[in-house]
Formats: structure tokens, sequence, C-alpha cells
């Protein structure tokens, strides 16, 4: 999931029970994968899916959030991490603004620990340490299963030790992996890359500076990693960081836009729906308002007969430009500007004030006209920077003359 819309509807298809999820088998696996904030998702949408009130019914998006307390960012992360696990499966309608949730049954124990792509990512989450002791309680309480027969398990700790002795130079360093190297160490083999002669500390660190400015993940890199090896000159890293480049430097400037676009959406959607009382309260994070406070929301309303959509955006806009200041005046003056231009458009006034605002800032940006009759410049240069006085060399002259 790339975006979470807030104020969106969803329904939950489920078709199996919850009662058939294994306790102990889900966590000690899909928990651990899942993280807490993964986990209290996936439980609230199981919970969601079996609430007969609910059944067949699109139910606000908010419902979520609040329940779990928390924020579009984190929801995005969790679902995103539900998804890579193969645990669900979401549709989204645009025209109705709505989403699907359709939630897949786990793999059983068995099939969990037969599936190279979940083993390799439990390994890398918790370390081989604590995998074997999860999976040894495993294999006596619920399945039948060698420890041996994990070929995968094997190979992967000997490509570890392979790569450990090609990095004893950075021996002494330790860097935090910010995803899972056993995935990609997987995808890369699977395309017959020999990387063991190439992926040492520094590409690593490479590779972690890239997913935190771009936001790739492991499939990304096994393709563009492949894309840079020639299996005749090994790995060209000029090349992969070229690659990475060209691509994806467009993705940091859309996931900005993206956000900031979806921030302010949520914003003026939120004083649509909200009284300026109320506003005003959260704003100044104030109990209770003073009385200026209050006699000014009732001259917009009754003298100027403007909506509380109207009144919180002059009121945000006057926190904005008068440090974080409700300055009754100054908001007047605005309200006799509308009237004046008979704005009656929120999205109007909206962009008609942010204008004001880039007016106002270029102007105070603006050099000021020295007045002749008002400076004496020989009193005011000891107050200009040096830099500055050769720029007024010419006119101190003339001055002077």
């Amino acid at each position: 999931m790339k975006k979470f819309k807030y104020y969106s509807t969803y329904k939950i298809h489920l078709n199996y029970s919850r009662t058939i999820l294994n306790e102990i088998f889900f966590n000690y696996t899909y928990f651990l994968l899942l993280g807490k904030e993964g986990f209290f998702l996936f439980s609230f949408l199981l919970a969601e899916g079996e609430n007969r009130l609910i059944n067949n019914l699109f139910i606000p998006s908010a419902r979520i959030s609040q329940s779990l307390d928390l924020n579009q960012n984190q929801l995005i992360e969790a679902f995103s991490l539900i998804e890579k696990l193969n645990l669900i499966n979401i549709y989204f309608d645009q025209k109705k603004n709505r989403y699907i949730y359709e939630l897949k049954k786990p793999l059983e124990c068995n099939e969990f620990f037969k599936n190279t792509y979940f083993t390799n990512l439990l390994l890398a989450k918790i370390g081989k340490e604590n995998y074997d002791l999860n999976l040894k309680f495993l294999q006596k309480k619920i399945i039948n299963i060698k420890v041996d027969s994990f070929e995968l398990i094997n190979d992967f700790k000997q490509e570890q030790e392979n790569i450990n002795l090609n990095d004893n130079l950075y021996s002494n360093q330790k860097e935090k992996d910010h995803y899972n190297f056993s995935v990609l160490y997987l995808l890369l083999k699977q395309k017959g890359i020999k990387y063991e002669a190439f992926f040492n500390f520094k590409l690593k660190k490479l590779l972690n500076e890239y997913e935190n400015i771009y936001g790739l993940d492991n499939f990304e890199f096994a393709r563009i990693i492949s894309e840079s090896y020639d299996f005749l000159n090994g790995f060209d890293l000029e090349k992969f960081k070229e690659i990475i480049v060209k691509n994806y430097q467009k993705r940091i400037l859309n996931n900005y836009h993206n956000s900031f676009i979806e921030k302010e959406r949520l914003k003026w959607n939120h004083l649509q729906i909200i009284t300026p009382e109320n506003f005003l309260l959260d704003l100044l994070n104030i109990d209770t308002l003073i009385n200026s406070h209050q006699k000014l929301i009732t001259i917009l309303r009754e003298k100027y007969f403007f909506s509380d959509y109207f009144i919180n955006i002059l009121l945000d806009y006057s926190y904005l430009v008068n440090n974080k200041q409700i300055v009754k005046n100054y908001i007047l003056k605005i309200a006799n500007s509308i009237k004046e231009e008979n704005i009656k458009d929120p999205t109007y006034l909206i962009n008609y004030l942010k204008q004001s605002f880039r007016l106002k800032n270029s102007n105070i940006a603006k050099t000021k006209e020295i007045k002749w009759n008002q400076l004496n410049l020989e009193d005011e240069i000891n107050n200009i920077s040096l830099d500055d006085k050769n720029l007024f060399k010419d006119v101190l002259y003339k001055n002077e003359k």
C-alpha cells in the first residue's frame, strides 16, 4: 500500500475463522515478522471480519486509525508488511473512494517452514540462534521436521561465513541492515550471480543509504544489481549507481510532492468539519477561549455571515503569518477585503490568501528604497556590512560632492 486514504470507507472479506490459527505457531513466526503495529492491524482486521454488526457494510477508514492510534504513515507501513507476508489483498475503488480488504489464510506450520521466502525472512529478522530455538520448540509441539532438511538455512550459513571472510577489513565496524539481506542473497543466487565476490561492507552500507533515500526493496535491488552485473567482467558499481540515480531520483520529488498534497488535503478537510471554537483550542493548545477570540468568531459569523470553514481558514492564516497569534484587527481587515472582492468559494479564498502570503514575503525580501531626504548615508554607513560597502562607493562619492 502506497497511500492510505483517511476519508475513505472499507469492508472486510474473511473466508476463514481466526479460531483455526495456531497461537503458538503464529506468535513464533508471523507475529515476529509483522511487528507490533502490523500485528495489531492484522488482528483488528480479523476481528472486523468476524463482526456481524458490520457485515457487508462500508465503514469509515478513520475507524482503523482512531482505534489503533496509528497515523497515516504507520498504517501504510503496517498494511505493506501484511501485504508482503501474503496475508491480505487490497482493492480500491477510486470512483467510490472505498477499500475492500480480502484477508488471506496464513500458511500452516509445515508449509511455512518449507517456504524459503518466509524462512529466510524470519531468519534475517530474529537471527539464527533464535530461529533454531523456535523451530526446535515447534518441532516438538506441532510438526515433525528435521532441522537438517532445511538446506537453504545451511547454505545461507555458509554464504554468510564466506561474506564475513571477505569483509574482515571491516570486522570492527557494525552497520545496521535496513532490509533483509538474506532475501536479496537468495534472489541474486536464483539469477546465477556470484555475489560473494563483490558483496562487502561498503556495498551493504551503500545499499542502506539508497534504501533510506529512494525507498528501494530487495526485489528492486536484485533487478538493478543484475543489470549492473556481467558474467565475464563481474559487478560494475558505477553502472549500478547510474541506474539508481537515473531511475529513482524522481521518486524523491514525487514522494515529497504526494506527501505534501495529501497533508494539505487532510488539513482542509479537517477545517471543514471542526467548529472555529474547537479549532482554536487545538491550534493554540489551550483549554478555554479568551473573550476576544469568542467575540471575533461571533463577529465573523453574525456581521460577515461567514461559514465555519471560512472562519477556520482565516484563523489558520492569521496563526501562520502573525507568529502563531490570532490578531483580531488583522483578521477583520482581511474579512473586509473578502467582502469587497465578493469571495464566496472556500477554494478561491485559500488561493487568494496563498497569493497574499507570497506577495507579503516577496515584499519583505526586497531591499527598501532609500529616500535621500530621510536618510544620511554618512551616519548609516557604519551599520552596513563590509561586503556591502563597495556597493555604496559611488553613491557616497556623489553625496559628498
